[in-house]
Formats: structure tokens, sequence, C-alpha cells
């Protein structure tokens, strides 16, 4: 019998508030320290045991669709908050906020463009631009767009592994 162990991400942005040098996770799970801790010492012990280790890594360039610099408010260029949700009106024409309840999804009247206009309606994963790739979220009906918090970055602090 093979044994195995998968470890999901286990990099600073999720797993060390302050390093002490300037550098906090900007994503950081309470208690994610400790996993670490408890992780490390679970594999010195019987990692010898184990056939394969497989660890992942959540990574993302600096400018994307998920992150905030992408979009301005329409009303006044300011860029929105991590964790705003956005999606396509029910009319079908245009980018608002979204706020959620228990309830679900509730299209607000706040509208956003992309911060370069030739992404709005060109280029991305449908061709049909950034518009394009929320219509395709919502006709999915699987989960809304998410605005998060710059995290992981390739070759920052924060997409690097946590050592303990």
């Amino acid at each position: 019998m093979d044994l195995e162990i998968l470890i999901v991400d286990p990099q600073n942005d999720f797993c060390v508030a302050d390093d002490g040098h300037g550098n906090k996770g900007s994503l950081c799970v309470a208690g994610a320290d400790a996993d670490i801790s408890r992780l490390t010492a679970f594999l010195r012990r019987v990692g010898h045991k184990l056939d394969d280790i497989h660890v992942t890594l959540d990574s993302h360039q600096g400018v994307g669709i998920e992150r905030p610099h992408w979009w301005k408010r329409t009303s006044d260029g300011s860029h929105p908050t991590p964790f705003t949700i956005l999606g396509i009106h029910p009319d079908g024409k245009r980018i608002v906020q979204f706020t959620a309840d228990a309830s679900g999804l509730h299209p607000t009247e706040e509208e956003y463009t992309t911060t370069i206009p030739s992404f709005l309606h060109q280029g991305g994963a449908t061709g049909k631009g950034s518009f394009g790739y929320l219509q395709a979220l919502a006709a999915g009906g699987k989960y809304p767009h998410v605005i998060w918090p710059i995290h992981c970055v390739v070759g920052s602090w924060g997409m690097r592994s946590c050592r303990k």
C-alpha cells in the first residue's frame, strides 16, 4: 500500500501573520503557523514511511482580473476593495457590485469598468474580455467573481513556502 500526503498551499501569505521583518501574510489563516509546526514535526517523525509528498502552491501574477487594480468604479475611478463581488447586472448591459446575504446575491447600482478600456470587451478566456468572462460565470451559476487581496505573487515573499 502506498502512503502519500497532500499539503495544500503552505505559503507565507496564508501562514505567517508577521515575520518580524516587515512581511505580513495578506490572507493569513488563524492558527496556520501552528499547523505548519505540527506538519513539520509529523514529517520529521513519519516522513521516512511516506512513499510520496505532494505539495500545491497558489500562484498569481501581479495584475489580473481578480485584483483590485483591474477594475475601477465608474462614478469616481476608485478601485474595489478586496472581497468585493462583481457581476453582470440583470439588465445584461453593465458590470455592478453585488451584496451577499443569507438569501443570495443582490445587484447594486454601483457600476464598474476595467482600468484598461480595451480589456472590457476584448481578449481573455472567452475572447470577449472581462465582460464576457463575468457573463460566462453568471451563465455557469457556480460562483461569483470575487476581488481578492494581492497574494502569492510569483517571486514574492508571500508565495514562498512557510519554514518551520
